[in-house]
């Protein structure tokens, strides 16, 4: 397996990629706990049920498949092929020594939770297996807390790897941004409190606020808004 030098290129263009990666996991994760906490659960029922029993699956199947593929082996196909993973980070470039042995460290942590994860990854998320499939058993299972500590721990990771690169950490990565998850809440706790509304109203107000409805269906609302 060829090694390359921290700051080759390849190395650089590979811990880039790999800290984009984490970030796009870090904020996949606040999106999954930003819908399906406590105290929005209750918008989720009150709005779309079923939609968002199918998006709380998708996206919680979608987690344990991106993690178990950044903790597959270094290769696949005897050694032929290498892998985007953190086993293949940690083998083919030639970090210092005090770098590698803290990335190492870091790595135990993400092992242990592959090891929650991996029968889920076998059987189900990356091949049906079919004695799985019929038996119904869930799979993929982790206790409470874990995931959170993964990803502070991969970030973690992203600054070790950044500075041995780039000369300087990457810094904390916010997931949340203007137009994201949070604003989508909001519009959900306005929407039913507008169905509310719409359906305590009459008269004037009735046709005030299906006239509001008919703007918003054919856009002329949002036009509104940009102009004020």
């Amino acid at each position: 397996m060829t090694r390359s030098h921290p700051q080759d290129e390849t190395t650089c263009t590979l811990v880039k990629r790999f800290c984009d990666h984490i970030f796009w996991l870090k904020q996949m994760h606040y999106i999954y706990h930003e819908l399906f906490d406590d105290g929005t659960w209750s918008l989720m029922e009150q709005t779309a049920h079923a939609f968002f029993l199918d998006l709380n699956n998708i996206l919680a199947d979608y987690f344990l498949i991106e993690v178990a593929k950044l903790t597959d082996p270094a290769t696949s196909f005897g050694g032929k092929r290498d892998n985007f993973t953190v086993a293949n980070l940690i083998e083919t470039v030639d970090w210092p020594s005090d770098c590698l042995q803290e990335i190492k460290k870091l790595n135990e942590t993400v092992l242990s939770f592959r090891k929650y994860i991996e029968p889920a990854r076998n059987r189900l998320l990356a091949h049906y297996d079919k004695t799985t499939v019929l038996s119904g058993d869930p799979l993929g299972g982790f206790p409470e807390g874990e995931d959170q500590k993964l990803l502070e721990v991969l970030e973690q990771m992203c600054n070790v790897l950044h500075k041995a690169v780039f000369g300087g950490i990457l810094g904390d990565m916010v997931p949340y941004h203007s137009g994201d998850v949070s604003y989508f809440k909001k519009a959900l706790r306005m929407a039913v409190a507008f169905e509310k509304l719409l359906a305590d109203s009459k008269g004037d107000d009735l046709i005030r606020l299906r006239r509001l409805l008919e703007d918003v269906d054919s856009g002329r609302a949002f036009k509104d808004m940009g102009a004020n």
